[in-house]
Parts: C-alpha cells; sequence; structure tokens
C-alpha cells in the first residue's frame, strides 16, 4: 500500500510502499481418500484447500481407534493423537491390525485453523494369524453322530489379533478318479464344511463336533456314523470384513463308529483313530516335500473346480501360503449356488505343458421342451409343482442338458488355465468373448466370458466369470473394447472369509488395468445394493473418456437363492431404470448361477409383458449352448418361479414422491367390479409370496430349553435372522431370544424386531441390548399389568440387577404421548467399559385392542425422538 496527499493544485509524491499479507482462515481440504494400506499404516491423500487465505498452509492430521473386531470390550477412544504433515501423502505407521481408524485433517496458517475432513479406515487384518495346535479328541464322549474335541489346548499363543475360530469339518473321500472325471450338477459337497465360527470367549472349553446347533451362521451338522473326517481349527483375523485370513492346524483324523456299548467297540475305535493320525502325519509330510509340484485339486464331478494355477490363501501347519483370502479350503461358487453331491477327491495328476486332445463332447439325452406357462395359470401351476413335494421342479430341472456341450479348445490352452477361477467352468469357443490381443500376446485374446442371448435379442448380455488375479486387467479390456457401460455385479468380493471375486475397482485416487484408467466418482449405498459410477479412459488417449455404472446387488445370501423375491425385483427395477447405449456385464464369482438365474428372470419378465406367457426351462436350455451350467440347482431355477409370481402379484410398488399423492388416493378406491381396494389387494397380495428357506430354519427356538421363550409358538426367528445372545447372567443361559434383525433403507439389521418380554425372559431383552451394543428401545405397546404374561423389565427407581448387568433408571420425561426412560447399563465383570446410556421410548397412543394408532401425531413424535437419540451403527430394539 502507498499514500499520497491531494490538494486543488495537484498530488503529492507517494510514501513508501508498505506490505501487508492478509490472513484468513484456510478452506476446507479436498478429496480427502485413503491410498494404501497396510497391517500397521495407512497412507492418505488430499487436495489443497480451493481458498488458501494466508501463506505457509500446513496440516494438522489427528486420528483415534473406533473399532476393534477382535477385542470385543473396546470402546472408541476418546482422545485423537495429533501430528502435523507438510503436505499430502501422509503416512501414518504403528497402528494395529485390523482395526478401524478415524482421521481428521485440517488446513492451517499461523493464526488460523480451518474445518476438519475426516475419513474412516481400516488397517489391513493380520495376514498369518498363529496357527493352532492339532485339536485333542475325548474318545470317551464319542457318540454315532458327534465327536467331542478339546478347545482350550488349540489356542495358539499371542492371538491378539484373532477375532474368531472356525472349526472345519471334511470327510475322507472314496471317489475314484474315473467317477471324478464324468460331469454331473454343480454341488455343494456336505462333507467339506465350515461347523462352527467361535468367538474367543468360547474356545475354553470342549466342543462338540456334530451336535446340530448353529455357532456364528454356521450349522454344526450331525456327522455320519463309519465314515472317517478331518477336524481342524482354524484361527481368523478380519478388517473390513471384505478382507479375511485364516491359519488352520493339523487335522485330526476321527472315525464315527456305531456305539456297541462293548468296551472292546470302544478301544477299537480309539485304535482306528490313532492309526489313523499317524497315516495322516506321513501323508502331511510327503505332502510337504512334494508341495511344490502338487497342488490342490478338486475333480471335475460338477463341483465348481478350482483351477490349477489359482491357489487358495490360506495357511496350516504342514501347508503353504497362497494368493487369495479365505477362510474355506476350497476355492467352489457359492455355496447358494450349489446343492449336495459326492465330495471332491484332490488330484495328483501336475499340469501339463502342452493341452490334451480335445474331447467329444458327450452325447446328451434329447431335450423336450415342454408348453409355456400363461400369467393366469402361474400361481396354479406353481402350486401343481409344490405338491409334488418340490420334487416335480427338480425333475423339471434334471431332463436341461448337463455338463459341457461344445468344444472349448482356447480355454483349455495351458496358456489360459490360470485366468479361469474354476477348471471346470470355461468359454465355449462359439460364444466366447474375444479381445483384441496385446502386442506380443497371442493369447491375450481370452476371457472367461460368453455372448448370452435375451428374450429377442441376439448377444443381449455377456456373463463373465468374476476375475481372478490373472484376469484382473482383462475385465477393464473388454470393457473399453466391448464399450461395455453396465455392469452388473452379483457377488461379494468376500464371503463368509472366502474369496469370490477381486476387487477390480478403486477405493481412492485413480488405477491404470492394463493400458484403462478407472476413476471412481461417485457410490450410493443402498440396503441391498450398491450404485458406483466410474470414469475410465485409456492412457494413449486420455480425451476419449467414458462413464461406467456398476449395479452390485449385495445381499444375496450365502447358503440359498434369496430369501425373497421383491429385494431381487427392485433391484432389477433400478437397472433397467438406467437406460444404456453400451453393453451390459453381467457376473458373479463362476458367472453361471446367480448369473444365470438373473439373466433368465430379466427375460422372463419382458417375455411375461410381452406375451403373457414364460418359457422358463426352455430358456435355459438356450443359455446353457452359450455357457456352461447356466442357472446351476434346482433351488435358483424354482426362484424364478417365484420371482415371476411375485411381479405379477404386486406390480409396481415403487412410487416417486412428486406422484405419490395421486397414487395414495388411486390406491385407496375400491376398482370396478371389486369389494377391496388396491391397497387391500396389495396387501393380500404378500400372503401369497413365496420364501425360499428350508424347513429346519427356525431349529433353535424349537429346542425344550427354549419354548416357554416364546410368546407365540408360530412366532420363531429363523436361525439365520435371530440374534445371539453372548453374556451370560445365570447358570443354564441360552443364546436364544424371540427376536430378529430386520433391514432400514439403506442399513442392513438396522433394527432388532422381539416380543414383548415375559416374566422369564426379563434379562434377556438386556442381555440383547448389551450384546448388540443398542442405545435405543422403541416399546410400541402399552404396559397391561393384568396381563401376566408380560413384564416390566425395567426398573422404575434405582438399580436393578440381572447378573453381571446393572440397569439403573437416570430419568423420566413424556412428549406428546410418549414416555422416555434413561437408564444406564453396565456390566461389573468388564470395569473397563463405561456406563451406557440407554434410552427407552414408549408409545402411549396405540393401545392393545387397536390393530392401528389412536393418533398420528404420537407416531411422528416418537419417529422424531428416535432419529434424535439413534446413534448410526447399533440397532434400534422394536417390541410390541
Amino acid at each position: 500500500m502507498q499514500v499520497r496527499a491531494k490538494t486543488s493544485v495537484g498530488a503529492g509524491p507517494w510514501s513508501e510502499v508498505v506490505t501487508e499479507i492478509v490472513v484468513g482462515v484456510p478452506g476446507p481440504i479436498r478429496n480427502f481418500r485413503l491410498s494404501d494400506a497396510t497391517e500397521e499404516s495407512l497412507t492418505l491423500h488430499w487436495d489443497p484447500p480451493l481458498v488458501i487465505n494466508g501463506p505457509n498452509v500446513r496440516y494438522s492430521v489427528e486420528y483415534r481407534a473406533l473399532e476393534k473386531p477382535y477385542q470385543p470390550d473396546f470402546t472408541p477412544e476418546v482422545e485423537y493423537v495429533q501430528s502435523e504433515a507438510d503436505s499430502s501423502p501422509f503416512t501414518r505407521d504403528g497402528l494395529e491390525p485390523g482395526t478401524k481408524y478415524e482421521f481428521r485433517v485440517l488446513a492451517k496458517n499461523h493464526r488460523f485453523a480451518g474445518n476438519p475432513d475426516a475419513l474412516l479406515a481400516y488397517t489391513l487384518p493380520q495376514q498369518e494369524p498363529p496357527a493352532p495346535s492339532m485339536p485333542v479328541i475325548f474318545d470317551s464322549k464319542t457318540t454315532e453322530s458327534t465327536v467331542t474335541i478339546d478347545l482350550a489346548s488349540a489356542i495358539p499363543r499371542r492371538d491378539t489379533y484373532v477375532e474368531s475360530y472356525i472349526v472345519e469339518v471334511k470327510k475322507s473321500s472314496q471317489m475314484t478318479r474315473r467317477d471324478a472325471l464324468i460331469p454331473r450338477h454343480v454341488d455343494d459337497s456336505p462333507d467339506d464344511y465350515i461347523a462352527a465360527e467361535l468367538t474367543k470367549g468360547m474356545m475354553s472349553g470342549s466342543f462338540v463336533v456334530g451336535d446340530s446347533k448353529v455357532y456364528g451362521d454356521y450349522l454344526n451338522a450331525p456327522l455320519r456314523t463309519n465314515d472317517v473326517y478331518d477336524i481342524r481349527v482354524g484361527s481368523v483375523t478380519r478388517g473390513n470384513q471384505t478382507v479375511a485370513s485364516v491359519t488352520f492346524s493339523a487335522p485330526l483324523r476321527v472315525s464315527v463308529s456305531p456305539q456297541s456299548g462293548s468296551s472292546s467297540a470302544g478301544l477299537a475305535a480309539g485304535l482306528v483313530v490313532l492309526v489313523l493320525v499317524v497315516v495322516a502325519a506321513v501323508i502331511g509330510v510327503a505332502y510337504k516335500s512334494r508341495r511344490t509340484k502338487i497342488r490342490k485339486r478338486a475333480p471335475y464331478n460338477g463341483v465348481l473346480t478350482p483351477s490349477p494355477d489359482y491357489p487358495l490363501q490360506q495357511k496350516t501347519q504342514n501347508g503353504t501360503l497362497g494368493e487369495v483370502a479365505g477362510i474355506s479350503s476350497n476355492a467352489y461358487d457359492d455355496p447358494n449356488d450349489r446343492h449336495p453331491s459326492r465330495p471332491p477327491i484332490p488330484s495328483e495328476t501336475p499340469r501339463s505343458e502342452t493341452p490334451e486332445p480335445e474331447p467329444s463332447p458327450p452325447q446328451q439325452p434329447p431335450f423336450h421342451q415342454p408348453p409355456p406357462v400363461s400369467i393366469d395359470e402361474l400361481a396354479d401351476y406353481i402350486t401343481m409343482k409344490e405338491s409334488a413335494g418340490g420334487k416335480a421342479f427338480k425333475a423339471d430341472y434334471k431332463t436341461l442338458p448337463d455338463g459341457q456341450l461344445h468344444t472349448w479348445t482356447v480355454a483349455r490352452k495351458p496358456e489360459n488355465k490360470q485366468k479361469n477361477r474354476f477348471a471346470n467352468v470355461i468359454a465355449y469357443d462359439h460364444s466366447r468373448v474375444v479381445l483384441t490381443p496385446v502386442e506380443g500376446d497371442p493369447h491375450s485374446d481370452y476371457i472367461n466370458a460368453c455372448y448370452i442371448d435375451g428374450y429377442d435379442e441376439m448377444d443381449k448380455y455377456i456373463a463373465s466369470q468374476g476375475p481372478n488375479k490373472a484376469s484382473l486387467n482383462d475385465i477393464w479390456r473388454m470393457v473399453w473394447q466391448l464399450n461395455v457401460d453396465k455392469i452388473v455385479m452379483l457377488t461379494n468380493p468376500v464371503e463368509n472369509g472366502k474369496v469370490k471375486c477381486l476387487q477390480y475397482w478403486p477405493d481412492g485416487e485413480a488405477t491404470t488395468y492394463a493400458n484403462v484408467t478407472v476413476t471412481i466418482i461417485n457410490e450410493q449405498v443402498f440396503l441391498d445394493y450398491t450404485i458406483r459410477e466410474f470414469k475410465i479412459t485409456q492412457i494413449d488417449n486420455k480425451e476419449d473418456c467414458r462413464l461406467v455404472k456398476q449395479f452390485h446387488y449385495t445381499t444375496w445370501p450365502d447358503m440359498k437363492p434369496p430369501e425373497y423375491p421383491a429385494p431381487l425385483l427392485n433391484f432389477r427395477r433400478v437397472v433397467n431404470t438406467e437406460r444404456n447405449d453400451g453393453r451390459t456385464l453381467i457376473h458373479c464369482s463362476a458367472g453361471v448361477g446367480r448369473t444365470g438365474t438373473y439373466i433368465c428372470l430379466d427375460s422372463m419378465l419382458e417375455q411375461m409383458n410381452q406375451e403373457g406367457q414364460v418359457d422358463v426351462l426352455g430358456f435355459i436350455y438356450r443359455m446353457r449352448q452359450k455357457r456352461i451350467m447356466m442357472v446351476q440347482t434346482p433351488e435358483q431355477y424354482k426362484f424364478v418361479f417365484d420371482a415371476l409370481l411375485a411381479a405379477t402379484l404386486t406390480g409396481e410398488t415403487t412410487y416417486d414422491m412428486t406422484t405419490f399423492r395421486r397414487q395414495l388416493t388411486a390406491l385407496k378406491k375400491t376398482e370396478a367390479g371389486n369389494k377391496e381396494t388396491g391397497m387391500e389387494k396389495q396387501f393380500e397380495a404378500l400372503s401369497k409370496l413365496r420364501v425360499s428357506r428350508g424347513s429346519d430354519s427356525s431349529k433353535a427356538g424349537q429346542l425344550p430349553e427354549n419354548v416357554d421363550k416364546n410368546r407365540y409358538p408360530d412366532f420363531i426367528p429363523t436361525d439365520r435372522s435371530r440374534p445371539f445372545l453372548n453374556t451370560n447372567t445365570q447358570e443354564g443361559d441360552t443364546n436364544y431370544i424371540n427376536a430378529r434383525f430386520l433391514p432400514g433403507y439403506r442399513k442392513k439389521d438396522r433394527y432388532i424386531g422381539a416380543q414383548m418380554p415375559m416374566p422369564n425372559t426379563v434379562a434377556d431383552i438386556w442381555r440383547l441390548v448389551y450384546d448388540q451394543k443398542s442405545t435405543c428401545i422403541v416399546m410400541l405397546n402399552p404396559l397391561d399389568e393384568e396381563d401376566k404374561s408380560m413384564a416390566r423389565y425395567w426398573p422404575e427407581e434405582g438399580p436393578v440387577e440381572f447378573g453381571p448387568l446393572v440397569v439403573e433408571l437416570l430419568q423420566t420425561t413424556t412428549s406428546k404421548g410418549v414416555i422416555v426412560h434413561t437408564f444406564s447399563l453396565t456390566n461389573k465383570n468388564v470395569k473397563s467399559v463405561p456406563a451406557r446410556t440407554v434410552c427407552q421410548f414408549q408409545c402411549q397412543d396405540w393401545p392393545a385392542d387397536q390393530q392401528v394408532p389412536s393418533s398420528r401425531q404420537g407416531i411422528l413424535t416418537l419417529m422424531e425422538l428416535t432419529q434424535q437419540w439413534h446413534e448410526e451403527k447399533p440397532p434400534i430394539v422394536v417390541h410390541c
């Protein structure tokens, strides 16, 4: 700045220059992202603020630990660890494996600090958790269907970062090599499975293998008499639930023999076990010496067979660490894509350096296509098929051609074997996607993907396997070369600890695959699916920029088809609402089970709209001419019919807010010739919808020790959906409560729906609240003092103890038909965890004898109060 005087005569000279830098508050950093993670470090990137407001801008970086899955009683740290950085990137070392951290970064100068931006990130889990010891068997407790092992002796030292332990059971196989080479259905083996997942707190005593109970979502199925099994214990580490590592113990080989009651029989069984263990040890040593030559390989018996060039990542005491992290020791396709068959036998044939002569595809019996089913007759058709005990659908399914139908010479070349996730699910020569070869690599034209015809459009879909390490770059080459602008993904990268598909997109900054640079520009997460939008460019031509949308369905259950058709139908609606000019790529893990089911459903809904009839079996037959095993199981085949029926019964149930008032008015009206309103017809249709679940899915609630905990015998939660109680308040407590997880709009398991506590389940409701870390209880019914089946489960004053749990009333308030009780909840046995504040909202405007609330205002107040109180992560407990 300069100053000078001025009069009517003129201006005087300028003063000396005075320089002053104006310093203000820096703006927020931009594009805060995670660029790299290891077991003990996280690397962060960010862009400088658009508004600097001063010189010498530096950055304040602070962090704290929020979650330690391996430490159940851990509470989020309150204090942040402070540090500074001159610029991005910033790496924080010395962190703990498998831990969730919150980082906050702000820009500052010598006078002011800007507003911080926050990021949540996980370190990688411990990649090589300590191996458990081989479990010890209690011979005297062996029965015809169970074996008892000692878990305490198996716990390894220094298991700090182990989150849980699994018990794996594998039946010793008796299949011949000739049988192993015969193609059959893609079936799951009931003889190679995870029997239980146990927390560290459950590892202190013995464990009964085969007791038919559920442990951590795994059914501990009974063993079969006269069979021989290998039992292993694995230590599991997890990060953000998409990455997991496991290390197994050496196998314990046991024999399950009939119980004759004689001491000589028990002695003989013990000797058999001893001999088998010795034999297993000898075989283990022999295997270890040969492991560089022989890789584990399952047979071509219809089971999805891992490619011998795509080893598993699992570490055992006598094995090696491979490439892909997963809990299960098999790389089969999704368990829900299979049904039981004979167990696989590892082949000891080394890989040949030259392809074997291509055999002629086996002769298939003639396929007799049934007539289409009209929509008007669809419900009766399904009922008729179901009246045969489910065998009619299975019989129809078995008429489809199975196994290899055409040549696949290119896919079987040695140079391409490693690109196949499964050795028996590969692309036919006539229908495979042919890529433009990379210069210098004549075999780079191969990718495990096939063209599939739609209802009335040739090559409408591209059905592909989920990429593995060898084909990670190829999927983006295919996307670019074929102008794919829509990707439908039907599997999660990791399910139950098993890698199903490598994540082929970046989470943070742009990543280049082959010559294609991929940048994620948007991500929207919903309850059943996630939508991601990518920008892709070529390295040598960045002017040509394309957009690709990925629709990722995330809630296909692990052991069967979707439980309800509605979420998948809604997902299809969302996918098809996005109009695209390019091609559509659909994949799961192997690219045949879920992929085939989705394509079949999409095409049959088109046929239903165009012709008023569906030809499901005929369409699957035509798909199998293009790609092997499309729609893998009878259960998936039956699910297509259930979904088609649901679509006919419910119609379109998604309404736009701009037209909702008009549509609601129409739903309340009685249609011409009908006594029911549109809304009543919709509600009635719910009772006709099929649910895909087994008859034994509510086993825990029917056990003798749990029967009296059910208010109504016909309202029992399924074993897959119920919460498990871990904190015991008295001897004889079980892990059961009549409650189940329920979804919200964007979040799975946002709610826990429960029955009103009875006198014998008062402690259980507080065990539920404590174990699930809930801070919010919604009570929708008034307390009827005359009803002896109801119990006031909260204290009216002072503290009440339920074993180690202490509940104390802090205050009571009222607000427009809602009573609000505030409690503190503590565990006397865990003194390091502070008291948790729990709020109970009791609705007063919903009388027990009325089906709906007497006041809309009361319900709206209740919703407002719970939303203000409820934390984002723990579930809300709702009961009536």
